[in-house]
């Protein structure tokens, strides 16, 4: 009866080592599956987060592509906004007229802000004003904020005191040069320009 007793006894403990196992493999199961769906979510919310980064500025050498289709280029990011843009065309042309000293500024018309071809390629910018003080010009012709933009063989003015709001001030063209780096005294009333011949 006693060894009737203990078989009886070690099939239950064999039949709750069973219940058991097959219980914490359920448990672990369950356990993966969780981690995989919780992982895979967190996943798709970070792709939603980061934006694939795409450059900008990408050389296009096609007779189809222009500078004043602001759609055709990725100009914003969710992180950034476009505010203004300026194509630095002065007058509807590449260069000045033959007629025009090629060391004179020509005068630029606000009609051709992102109509015109633009000019060059932009080697260096150069930012000056008093920006801790709202770009407020003064009576005395000090004050403002500016950029100085060299693109091959010019270089360009703005005033980019309201940056909703960039003008292009002037263009200076150096036919004989490229333009390979720009820097203004900190009065802004001169340039200096560097150039290669």
């Amino acid at each position: 009866m006693l060894n009737q007793r203990l078989t009886r006894d070690s099939h239950a403990a064999d039949q709750i080592i069973v219940y058991a196992i097959v219980g914490l493999v359920c448990v672990s199961l369950m356990s993966i599956g969780a981690y995989v769906l919780m992982s895979s979510a967190d996943e798709d919310s970070s792709s939603d987060d980061v934006e694939p980064w795409v450059d900008p500025v990408v050389e296009i050498e096609d007779e189809n592509h222009s500078h004043t289709d602001l759609l055709a280029h990725r100009l914003q990011t969710n992180n950034m906004l476009l505010i203004d843009y300026h194509n630095l065309n002065c007058d509807g042309n590449v260069a000045p007229p033959a007629e025009l000293d090629n060391v004179a500024g020509r005068p630029c018309y606000p009609e051709y802000k992102n109509v015109g071809p633009t000019p060059g390629d932009s080697s260096e910018i150069s930012i000056e004003g008093n920006f801790m003080e709202d770009c407020i010009k003064n009576p005395d012709g000090t004050g403002g904020c500016y950029a100085y933009v060299s693109s091959y063989n010019q270089f360009e003015i703005l005033d980019i005191s309201k940056p909703n709001n960039i003008t292009l001030l002037s263009t200076y063209y150096a036919e004989v040069g490229r333009m390979i780096d720009i820097k203004v005294t900190p009065d802004n009333n001169w340039v200096l320009v560097n150039h290669e011949l």
